[in-house]
This record gives C-alpha cells, sequence and structure tokens, in this order.
C-alpha cells in the first residue's frame, strides 16, 4: 500500500497554482544532493510535446525490453499508479509546480536520508488525502505529532533500504522521507520556526542561492559527501589518502545549477563555490586560474564540425599536482615521473610538457558509418581531434614522435600474440603542405599527429585529422560560420568555450546506439531474450532520438572565475 502512496506522491510533483516561499526552505541544513523543479505548468506545450512524442512511440516499453531485469528490480506497477477515479489525467497533469528531494547524511544510518517535498495541484492533494488515509489505518503504521502537525511513520516490508518512511500532508503540500527527524524539522519550518536550513547556510548562499529562479534545479555539496565517505573509507589502512583525497574533494567545493526554459530553448547558469581553506592550496590555484582562454584555435574548425571546445590549461602544473599528490602521500609514495619511464620509456616532462602551452582546443566530427556490435572500434580516442598549443614546433614534432614511439612499442609488444617485441609501423604523408606522422601499434590501432602552426593536432582518426588541417591550410574559408559566430558574442574574460551542435550529435548517435544497446541487452544475460523484440525495441529508442535531433540545435556553454567562484552560463536551441 505505501508504495503505491510513495509512486503516487513522486508522479503528482505539484501543479499549483501559485507557491509562496519556496519548498527548499523546509530540507534540511546537512542536505548535501538536491534536485528541484518548479512552474513547470507554464511551459506545459512545449514540454508536452516532447512527452507526447515519448508516449508515442512507447519507449518506456522499449526500455523495459532492453533491461528486463530493472523493470523487474521496480517494486512498483506503473501501470496501478492512479486510482480508476483520475484515469483522465494526463501525464503533464502530473508534471509538477514545485518539487525537491534531497539527501542529508543520517546520524543513524550509514546511507544518507531521503526528503521529497511537493505542493500539489487540488486534484492531487484530495488524491493523496484519500491515500493518507488508506494507508495510515495499515498495520505497522504510527501516528505522530510535532507540533500542531500530524504525521505518519510506516514500517514497509522489504530487505532493501529503506525500510521506514514518514510522511505527512498539510494542504496542498506533501512531505515523505525516511528520517523522522528531518520531516519533524521540516514540519517546524512549515510553522514558521526560524531554524537552520538548507537555505539559511553559506554553500546555499554562494551557489544556488546567487543563480536566481528557473524551472529545475540542482546542488551538490562535495565536502558533505566527503565526510559521509569517510565512514566507510576509515579503518581500512589508508587513512593518509583518505585524508588527502578528502581534502581534495573539500577544496572542490559545492556545485548548483539553474536550468530555465525559454522560448527558444534552455538557459543554464550554474556556480562552483570553492574551499579556500580546504588546505589544498595547490589545487585551488589551478581551479581558480582567471587566465582568459584565447582564440587561436578557431581557423582549424571545419565546416563539418559537430563540437569544439577551448579551454586555459595549465598541463605542467596539473602534472605536478598530480605527481605531488602521489609522491606525499603515504599510501602511494610513487614518483609518477620515474614510473611511466621505467613501465613506457617516456620522459613526459621533456617529451610533452616542455612545449605544451596552455590552449587546449577538442575538435568533433561526425562519425563515418555505424558501428556494427560484432564490429571493433578502431579509434581510440573517438572522433575527436585534439589540438595542443606548442611553444616549439621542433620540440613538439621531436617529443610527439618520441612519446607515440614509447607507447606504440609498449602496446606492440602487449598486443604480439607471439610475446615477441612487436612491430611499430611509422608512416609519413603530407595534407595542406603539412606534414601528418602516423603510428600504428597493430592493425586497428592507429594514432597520427601534425604540427599545424601554434598547434600540435592528434587524432586516431585520420580522416578527421586531415578535415582540421585543411581547415586550418585553407585560411579560414572553411571554418563553420555558426560556431565562430557563437564563439564571438561569449565574453572575452573566460576561461573555457564549448560549441556543439546537439541536433547532429543526436542523429549520429540515433544511427549507433540501436546497434549499441544490443549489444548491451545481449550482454545483460536476460533468460529466453526475445532477439526480434530487442530490434523492434532498439529501433524506437533510435526513432526518439531522431525525433529530438530535429527540435534541438546548438549548445554553447562558457565558464569564468570570480573570487573563488567558477560561474559557467549556456544556452541550447530548442524549436518547441
Amino acid at each position: 500500500m505505501f508504495w503505491k502512496l510513495l509512486s503516487l506522491i513522486t508522479l503528482l510533483s505539484p501543479l499549483c497554482l501559485g507557491t509562496a516561499q519556496k519548498l527548499s526552505h523546509l530540507l534540511s541544513s546537512d542536505s548535501f544532493f538536491v534536485l528541484g523543479a518548479e512552474n513547470l505548468q507554464d511551459h506545459n506545450s512545449k514540454l508536452k510535446v516532447f512527452i507526447d512524442e515519448f508516449q508515442s512511440q512507447d519507449v518506456l516499453s522499449a526500455l523495459k525490453v532492453l533491461f528486463p531485469d530493472a523493470t523487474k528490480a521496480l517494486p512498483i506497477n506503473p501501470n496501478n499508479l492512479i486510482p480508476q477515479d483520475y484515469s483522465d489525467l494526463t501525464l503533464l497533469d502530473l508534471i509538477g509546480q514545485e518539487t525537491w528531494i534531497g539527501l542529508s547524511a543520517s546520524s543513524f544510518n550509514p546511507l544518507p536520508a531521503i526528503t521529497f517535498l511537493s505542493r500539489t495541484s487540488p486534484t492531487g492533494t484530495e488524491i493523496l488525502k484519500q491515500q493518507i488515509a488508506e494507508a495510515s489505518s495499515t498495520q505497522g503504521t504510527t501516528r505522530l505529532i510535532e507540533g500542531n502537525f500530524v504525521f505518519y511513520k510506516t514500517k514497509v516490508e522489504t530487505n532493501s533500504f529503506p525500510d521506514t518512511v514518514v510522511y505527512a500532508q498539510v494542504d496542498d503540500i506533501i512531505l515523505i522521507g525516511t528520517n523522522p527527524e528531518n520531516i519533524r524539522g521540516a514540519l517546524r519550518r512549515l510553522a514558521g520556526n526560524e531554524e537552520p536550513s538548507l537555505m539559511t547556510t553559506d554553500s546555499y548562499k554562494n551557489t544556488l542561492g546567487r543563480l536566481g529562479n528557473g524551472h529545475f534545479y540542482g546542488y551538490i555539496n562535495l565536502p558533505a559527501v566527503a565526510k559521509l565517505g569517510t565512514r566507510f573509507g576509515s579503518g581500512f589502512g589508508m587513512d593518509h589518502l583518505v585524508k588527502r583525497i578528502t581534502g581534495v574533494i573539500n577544496t572542490s567545493g559545492v556545485f548548483a545549477s539553474v536550468l530555465r526554459i525559454t522560448p527558444d530553448g534552455l538557459h543554464t547558469v550554474g556556480a562552483q563555490a570553492l574551499n579556500p581553506t580546504a588546505g589544498d592550496t595547490e589545487l585551488l590555484r589551478l581551479l581558480s586560474d582567471p587566465t582568459p582562454v584565447p582564440r587561436e584555435a578557431i581557423p582549424y574548425i571545419p565546416e563539418t564540425a559537430i563540437g569544439v571546445s577551448l579551454r586555459h590549461v595549465n598541463l605542467t602544473g596539473w602534472w605536478n599536482w598530480l605527481h605531488n599528490l602521489a609522491a606525499n602521500t603515504p599510501d602511494i609514495g610513487v614518483d609518477l615521473d620515474a614510473m611511466l619511464f621505467m613501465l613506457l620509456g617516456l620522459d613526459l616532462r621533456t617529451d610533452l610538457l616542455e612545449w605544451a602551452g596552455p590552449q587546449i582546443a577538442t575538435v568533433t566530427l561526425p562519425t563515418e558509418e555505424v558501428i556494427e556490435p560484432e564490429a571493433t572500434d578502431l579509434d581510440l580516442l573517438g572522433e575527436t581531434v585534439y589540438l595542443v598549443e606548442t611553444s616549439s614546433q621542433k620540440a613538439a614534432q621531436i617529443g610527439l614522435k618520441s612519446t607515440f614511439v614509447s607507447l606504440a612499442n609498449a602496446v606492440a609488444t602487449f598486443a604480439d600474440p607471439s610475446g615477441g617485441d612487436g612491430n611499430p609501423i611509422t608512416t609519413n604523408r603530407e595534407v595542406g603542405n603539412i606534414q601528418v606522422t602516423s603510428m600504428t601499434a597493430f592493425p586497428g590501432a592507429t594514432i597520427s599527429f601534425a604540427i599545424a602552426g601554434d598547434f600540435a593536432v592528434i587524432s586516431t582518426n585520420p580522416n578527421n585529422l586531415d578535415a582540421v588541417i585543411e581547415a586550418f591550410a585553407k585560411h579560414n574559408s572553411s571554418i563553420r560560420p555558426e560556431f565562430v559566430n557563437l564563439i564571438a558574442e561569449v565574453p572575452n574574460n573566460v576561461q573555457s568555450i564549448n560549441v556543439i551542435d546537439t541536433g547532429a550529435m543526436l542523429e549520429l548517435i540515433s544511427g549507433e546506439v540501436p546497434n549499441q544497446l544490443k549489444l548491451l541487452s545481449g550482454l545483460g544475460g536476460a533468460d529466453n531474450l526475445d532477439f526480434d523484440a530487442v530490434t523492434i525495441a532498439t529501433k524506437t529508442i533510435g526513432d526518439y532520438l531522431d525525433f529530438l535531433s530535429n527540435h534541438i540545435g546548438t549548445n554553447v556553454t562558457f565558464s569564468q572565475v570570480k573570487e573563488n567562484i567558477i560561474l559557467t552560463f549556456g544556452k541550447n536551441e530548442i524549436s518547441w
């Protein structure tokens, strides 16, 4: 009975005609992971297009065919959630006005406590009132009181978490959780008591509290997660490592993001509040580096590109930090430079870091063909081409050749079925008067590089590498104009820029994913697998992704650092 109530509550995420204070102020101050949604009814017509297509193609049934074991694990039958008297409700009627889900540390359980808050529509309020009346009268349910409010605790017959659920309904607000004290605190705050909550914490104020209103919210407090994790990581003889990793996580701070539905698509804003007092000063310096990323890699973007990223990365600084972390943590105590040289013959500092500049760019191009389940993906780096700024073309040429010779020799040795030394092959060719060097460790494993202008260009897909070099050689004549215009709109004082043709990416995925899902379904080990049904189901998933590709356009995001806070901004075009 209670799982039916829980399922109904989840679906009846509110549809109120207006809200007062955000329900997030009811969440406890020790909440470390929070998701929220509100005011979705203002965009019913936009969301309905995607939901209707999802239902029309019966994507949920397709997923059940592909992953039957996951379906069996669900304790709820979605077909029995809505009482017959309310069967005329649509899915959009069940998407709420305001809903919050929070995880917080529990004082009596190593697993986190869950709290669910929702403001329901008049119809939803009436449904839940009836369901709670039925659930509260069942055996194993205890009636409790907090101030003027009544709430209930039900013992759930299950061997999994949670085994106890607490719930209350106050007018149009539903509260449900696994920790009675969290529900008590929420009821006190609902009554107007001024006591600490999530919204009163500095972590919230520095992140989610500064981002403004939206339609979807996300929040994660990494230091709180690290504190929770030390309960499991300590006592295993690796306390020094746990302490160091905890310091890294604490320095990384708190993340939050807000997504807004707009007439032209989706807008996102995010904030990462770094912790300057966590002790890892070098990591803090690297994360908070405000140096803006130059735009010098733009001439390398081919007209066929479907994704590009530009970022400023202190490669030497990051390697030094990682090297010190490994060397100075007693539980590891490894000199990474010496280890790489001993295992691979690779002198990373001389061969790479000595010439590598801080500009790093990636260019993603379309796949050439759909990969069948039995085929091997030979592009070890995928369809992406990597560009690394060079301070010296000669040093880059020598360093990359030395690096890839060492790697190819190592890979070829392991790949040689006879246990011999392997036989990597090196070839050279020219593209646009620029020399391209390719090294093949064994058939199907080839990496290519070239020094073009001020960048080293690296890829395991020779055609994509050629496209990038040709774009550079043609002196901007083949650059994708849309990407250039979007990058030009980004402010100058940013540390990273990402532009993706999401529609084109989804179109490619829609062609690849059916075969990949067939493979996953087969590996799942399900009994009596119906291959015909799997084929139909994978086609359904591909068709829905293809539908999405026709509605979703280009996405651009960028980030900048201000006073130990990393701010991110994004915009994704959508044809509603």
